[in-house]
């Protein structure tokens, strides 16, 4: 594969087709490739069946009128598994029994598994290795088809035991290939009539613009050879993420008060104190990047003096509009101590109202402003405010940078050789190989994520071939907070962040608080997002690659977070919620109980998210490892990573545990949270208690524990913490496992002493009279079910319960 093919290509969002509209994708991508000879002749007419008659295929191919060939195609949201996709082919295989023209000749007939998504390892060693791969499936393929042969009705007749033998028999002589997303957006990318056809492009060209940018080449390029930006492999970033503008504002070209204040906050002394910029970013030059639409146009001899009153070198870019192409020009012509500039290639008409941006260059005592214009609209609610256009993209060469701002939507639109893509693309690979490249956005985006965004940062990342490893995209969008319940949305938040080449094996901060990492194996890229999705100020320091101990360490360093107000001041560096509390509090957020749960759920969970905030109650470190490990959290576990609470192998159970938690803290007759000591933090674990809760009229620990393990494991785990011998209040432990619920009883101690093999635990335990902790199970999901459903037929007694479940056992 050639570079030249890499740099061309990125994922298409196949997973966003339904099922009916992926079988015609392929089907219309395997026409184009016949047509262009692809297959050799193997089979010369490709046919797409009518839904509901697929018969174990999708896609006939036929040679001559003869069917030599299948596509099954799977629009999956996960990976193919190996026995899927083998009982995909039994299920063709004994249709193509029942009816012998779907396969006149089985040795040599092609099977094709399309995927949208991926196959498993083992899928893909099944397939690579084929016939041969087989035998380690031999027992398991006569289960399977008689698994098969159940399931479907039109086999009912068939009887497995015969129909096996030559199942068996046949799928050795048929050939088999699996296509996944990664390969078949490859194939597509060279197919202009499929990607037209299916994935046209997201933005839209004013009418006559099109022809006007094909007869006007675009320079677009600005030189600032003498400024040196970098120091070393890094360069130090400012993300402003600001209250979105209003439609009307928009509308209006309305001065942004809020945003400018929070720029002089940045760049100015206010009432003694240093600039902001200057307290939490560190650098020789600073590079200040603000959303689109973020200032009007009436804001911008205010930003100036700001800007010309910074004392140091600085960048500082910003989007701007609707604007009048009157206003930008008399902006132009205008004289000032500021060097205005118009990109060059720019012209600009009075009447049509523009969108663009701000780009400011200080060095030393010398400012100048150049102003660049979007290319390319949104062909939704932008073209009520904007109807011009601009012709170029705007390129600034450094001593040692090459910056290329864009607006939105430029970073969107891909098909053509005369894109903000491309444009940028020419110019890294004709710039010295020792130039870094900071591709930048200002964004409007209102939704968490969109598949546009994903093959965007991958053409600009990934897709620049040889140069991805020079090449970094930041990107900086409106606070819009708006939890998504599906995580693979809600973890890109709301966009604002920095981006680089997945191949790059980029390296990652763990923890930070104002930072999330965003990667995944599908994707060709990799990056960090802000963590928080309301106003704030991010400030650290990007790297570049390579990513080691004698380069750039990591992707964003030390990424600090302020937090802008209503008034848009940047409020003053405080300790904030840590990325625990505050992944559990978006989590409970993003999965609100049902709206008819109980009020001290609704209470519970109220005062749980303020805790979680305070930190005053307890760590939230500490409750997510007790939620999910109980009495072994302190056992030296590493706490639970914040960015993979939401995965589906943490949150149903975390989320169970947590409402639980919640119902018991606001239900109970005198409970209280069992408080952690921060300031004692580092006791040794025999001098802690267990459990979140006291319950203090029963002297009793409550514990909420959603164990990973089984029933048996969990009960080991109990009996093992009760050979303990320092002595502790009776724990009640409301728990689940994956097999099942627990039962209501009190743990019978373990025979330890018994076990001469066994350390003791403490040295008291030698000397010390015998003696166990008392120890009570009840299962969790009763009490969530009391929780969140309201039966006032049968109300369950919660505490009821509990407090028999002790006085049975013998709670003292």
């Amino acid at each position: 594969m050639t570079e030249v093919f890499d740099a061309g290509f990125n994922p298409l969002p196949l997973g966003d087709l339904d099922p009916q509209k992926f079988e015609q994708f392929v089907a219309d991508l395997l026409k184009e490739e016949v047509g262009a000879g692809k297959y050799g002749g193997q089979f010369d007419r490709v046919s797409l069946l009518p839904e509901g008659s697929d018969e174990g295929r999708d896609i006939e191919l036929l040679c001559r009128g003869a069917p030599v060939g299948i596509v099954q195609c799977k629009r999956y949201s996960g990976n193919v598994g190996h026995e899927q996709a083998l009982k995909e082919i039994i299920k063709f295989l004994l249709f193509a029994r029942l009816n012998s023209s779907r396969m006149p000749t089985a040795k040599g007939f092609l099977y094709f598994l399309a995927a949208s998504r991926g196959v498993t390892n083992k899928t893909r060693e099944l397939f690579d290795q084929w016939p041969e791969s087989l035998k380690a499936y031999s027992s398991e393929i006569w289960q399977w088809i008689a698994e098969v042969c159940r399931a479907f009705k039109a086999f009912e007749d068939l009887d497995p035991a015969v129909e096996a033998t030559g199942i068996v028999a046949t799928l050795p002589v048929i050939k088999v290939e699996f296509w996944d997303g990664y390969t078949l957006s490859k194939r597509a990318r060279l197919q202009p009539n499929v990607m037209s056809l299916h994935f046209p492009p997201l933005v839209i060209v004013l009418p006559g613009a099109a022809d006007a940018r094909a007869r006007r080449p675009d320079p677009g390029e600005t030189s600032f050879a003498d400024l040196a930006v970098l120091e070393g492999n890094a360069l130090s970033l400012c993300i402003v993420q600001t209250d979105p503008p209003s439609r009307e504002q928009i509308r209006d070209d309305a001065s942004r008060p809020k945003t400018v204040s929070t720029i002089r906050d940045l760049l100015a002394s206010v009432d003694g104190n240093k600039p902001v910029l200057r307290q939490s970013l560190q650098g020789r030059v600073r590079l200040v990047l603000l959303p689109e639409y973020a200032l009007g146009s009436g804001d911008w001899s205010e930003v100036d003096g700001l800007v010309r009153g910074w004392d140091g070198d600085l960048i500082l870019i910003a989007g701007f509009g609707a604007t009048p192409g009157a206003k930008i020009e008399a902006w132009r012509a205008a004289r000032r101590e500021t060097d205005c500039r118009l990109c060059e290639g720019e012209e600009v008409a009075d009447e049509p109202l523009y969108n663009g941006g701000w780009c400011w260059i200080k060095k030393g005592g010398n400012t100048a402003c150049i102003l660049f214009l979007k290319n390319y609209l949104e062909p939704r609610e932008e073209t009520q405010f904007v109807d011009g256009l601009g012709r170029s993209t705007l390129r600034i060469r450094f001593k040692d940078l090459l910056l290329c701002p864009g607006i939105c939507a430029d970073l969107l639109c891909e098909n053509g050789d005369d894109t903000f893509t491309s444009r940028v693309q020419r110019a890294v690979e004709t710039a010295d190989k020792d130039l870094r490249v900071l591709v930048t956005g200002s964004l409007l985006q209102r939704e968490s994520w969109k598949p546009h965004w994903s093959a965007a940062l991958a053409r600009l990342t990934d897709g620049f071939g040889a140069h991805r490893d020079r090449t970094l995209v930041a990107l900086a969008n409106h606070a819009f907070d708006a939890p998504d319940k599906d995580e693979a949305k809600d973890r890109w938040r709301c966009l604002s962040g920095v981006f680089v080449a997945r191949a790059t094996s980029p390296s990652f901060h763990a923890r930070q608080e104002a930072l999330r990492t965003v990667q995944e194996g599908g994707l060709l890229f990799a990056g960090v997002v802000l963590r928080h999705t309301t106003p704030s100020v991010v400030m650290g320091r990007i790297e570049w690659p390579p990513y080691g101990p004698t380069t750039g360490r990591q992707l964003w360093a030390k990424g600090r977070r302020r937090l802008i107000a209503k008034d848009g001041r940047v409020l003053p560096a405080r300790e904030s919620r840590d990325p625990m509390g505050y992944e559990m509090a978006r989590l409970l957020i993003r999965r609100p109980p049902e709206p008819d749960c109980t009020a001290p759920l609704a209470d519970g969970l109220g005062h749980l998210q303020s805790c979680l905030e305070c930190q005053r109650c307890f760590r939230a470190e500490w409750l997510a490892s007790t939620c999910l490990r109980g009495v072994g959290a302190d056992e030296g576990h590493r706490h639970p990573d914040p960015d993979a609470l939401h995965t589906e192998d943490c949150h149903p159970g975390l989320t169970h545990a947590l409402e639980t938690l919640a119902f018991l803290a606001a239900g109970g007759p005198d409970v209280t949270w069992h408080v952690q000591d921060r300031e004692h933090g580092d006791l040794d674990e025999q001098d802690r208690e267990h459990g979140h809760l006291r319950w203090n009229t029963q002297n009793a620990n409550l514990l909420v524990w959603s164990h990973k393990g089984s029933r048996t494991d969990l009960k080991r785990q109990l009996q093992h913490w009760q050979d303990t011998h320092k002595p502790h209040p009776p724990l009640i432990v409301v728990a689940d496992t994956v097999s099942g619920s627990v039962r209501q009883e009190c743990i019978v101690p373990s025979e330890r002493g018994g076990d001469v093999s066994a350390s003791p635990v403490s040295t008291s335990e030698i000397i010390a009279a015998r003696g166990y902790r008392k120890v009570f199970t009840y299962p969790l999901k009763d009490i969530h079910q009391a929780a969140t459903v309201k039966d006032p037929d049968e109300p369950l007694d919660v505490f009821g319960d509990l407090g028999d479940l002790l006085h049975k056992g013998g709670k003292s």
